[in-house]
């Protein structure tokens, strides 16, 4: 099969690779290849992962206003681009960011979706897919449209347009069925190939926490705070300087940006990893669902997370990992493992196999063909496979 995955980044990534790069001297393919080498989110993971299995698979960046112009140059030239392929960096990034982006990236997606005819087109943020969007794709496709969504939503009538949902949180696979939304859940997971771009430091740190800081992190915010003003915490991610007061407690653990390779580094340089998850409405936030689950227990360190409902079906508590309820606790824990360090290794060393083991994009997408397999197809689908 052909597949096609649609990737979306987050700005700040997209703005600290573009830094010192002149994207008017940019190849679109070349370009492409080197943000997925970056291993922002789940990188090529799964693309890497269905070529070894003998499928055909093409990762798309959606957001990308610089890919969205090196598209448009490779394949419809324009008197309009032309102008724009004059302009110097900074003000062609004006221009296209005061302009509508998205209307250029669905177009450019569809496009590309259209020129390769896939058998199945899975979208990573179905927040960006208007459901006229959404046929279109589908009418592209010789199979279907995939949508996977883990994150606070308000429009959950758009996903009926899908031919299937996926979610790593399985209240909320239980939620879009209750709502006559095909939905199925696929779990996150580490990639394996990382361990290669890895390298241990003499020096290691103690505590580390790498994510986002948003509005929507507010209560998860408020206990890193509690926790960081009593232990040796790192803070590395994005939201820190423009929301976060002076008199925040991140502030002085705040070590500036951390994205993919990086991040996979200081994970494994670490002694601890600490861990949060952050609010998805409309479900209770009662389920493990990140990626730093994965991450940073396959990276080697000793993971500390708020404790959840499903984390027994994941990991071993205790044992393969380390669990947490209040700030308080976690203080405890931490304080505990940095002075018991056989104790901590034999975690982080049991947390790494497991996750070797039964948590890889590998197995992962082993369970994504399988899901697929199982699909119901509507009418139109069976007339397309037929054809």
């Amino acid at each position: 099969m052909k597949f096609i995955t649609v990737h979306t980044y987050y700005q700040p990534f997209l703005n600290s690779f573009y830094r010192h790069r002149d994207e008017r001297r940019l190849d679109f393919e070349k370009t492409k290849n080197a943000l997925l080498a970056r291993q922002f989110g789940i990188g090529d993971a799964y693309s890497y992962n269905l070529r070894s299995m003998g499928h055909e698979a093409i990762d798309l960046i959606m957001n990308d206003p610089v890919l969205i112009r090196l598209w448009l140059r490779r394949n419809a030239g324009s008197d309009l681009l032309k102008i724009a392929d004059r302009l110097p960096n900074f003000l062609y990034r004006k221009v296209i960011k005061s302009s509508n982006w998205l209307k250029y990236g669905l177009t450019t997606i569809f496009e590309e979706i259209r020129m390769q005819k896939p058998d199945i087109v899975l979208l990573r943020n179905v927040k960006l897919f208007p459901p006229e969007w959404v046929r279109k794709i589908r009418e592209a496709t010789k199979i279907g449209v995939i949508g996977q969504i883990a994150y606070s939503f308000d429009k959950f009538d758009w996903l009926r347009e899908y031919d299937l949902v996926l979610s790593s949180l399985p209240n909320l696979v239980r939620y879009m069925k209750r709502r006559r939304i095909r939905a199925s859940y696929l779990a996150h997971a580490f990639y394996k190939r990382m361990l290669r771009s890895m390298r241990k430091r003499t020096k290691q740190y103690d505590v580390v926490f790498v994510g986002g800081f948003t509005p929507a992190h507010l209560e998860e915010i408020r206990v890193l705070e509690q926790i960081a003003e009593q232990v040796p915490l790192k803070i590395w991610g994005y939201g820190v300087e423009k929301l976060l007061p002076q008199s925040s407690p991140i502030r002085r653990c705040y070590q500036g940006e951390a994205w993919g390779t990086k991040m996979f580094n200081i994970y494994h340089n670490a002694k601890i990893v600490l861990n949060r998850h952050g609010d998805v409405a409309p479900v209770k936030k009662i389920y493990a669902n990140n990626h730093r689950l994965f991450e940073a227990t396959g990276a080697g360190a000793m993971l500390l997370t708020d404790a959840k409902d499903n984390l027994h079906e994941l990991f071993s508590e205790g044992k393969e990992i380390a669990t947490y309820r209040t700030a308080d606790e976690a203080v405890r824990k931490i304080r505990y493992y940095l002075t018991h360090d056989d104790r901590r290794r034999a975690i982080a060393k049991a947390g790494q196999r497991r996750t070797l083991k039964d948590h890889t994009y590998e197995q992962r997408m082993r369970e994504f063909l399988g899901i697929i397999r199982t699909m119901p197809l509507r009418d139109s689908q069976v007339r397309r496979r037929g054809r």
